[in-house]
């Protein structure tokens, strides 16, 4: 996975939505968190359209890779922006932060999404 980031990073070929998601995902199997992060930094640097799901396969791999602070600063970036987050980010988030006990963060996310439906 490492070197499919370097190499779509280096590369200046147009980057797609399956592109970028099946890279992110391929580092997110491979529990390459960072490698996800910083891919999906040069997709929206490089402003690839996206619906979402390469927040959601970035803020999954940080999961696995125990660092809830960024899936939940990632949700806070889609939420911010122009994407429409559907409860699939809102899960993946809440799922990190439940397994380090953070149990009053993920209360505060379940209170949050039960306003964006309303």
């Amino acid at each position: 996975a490492l070197q499919l980031v370097h190499v779509m990073v280096q590369s200046k070929n147009q980057l797609d939505t399956i592109t970028a998601c099946t890279v992110i995902s391929a580092c997110e199997r491979s529990g390459e968190w960072e490698n996800a992060l910083r891919f999906l930094n040069e997709v929206i640097r490089r402003r690839v359209e996206s619906d979402g799901t390469s927040f959601n396969a970035t803020m999954s791999a940080c999961d696995k890779g125990g660092e809830w602070g960024n899936s939940l600063h990632l949700l806070s970036r889609m939420t911010t922006g122009k994407l429409q987050s559907t409860v699939i980010p809102y899960n993946t988030a809440i799922s990190a932060i439940q397994k380090h006990g953070e149990w009053n963060q993920a209360l505060q996310l379940v209170g949050r999404m039960d306003q964006r439906k309303s």
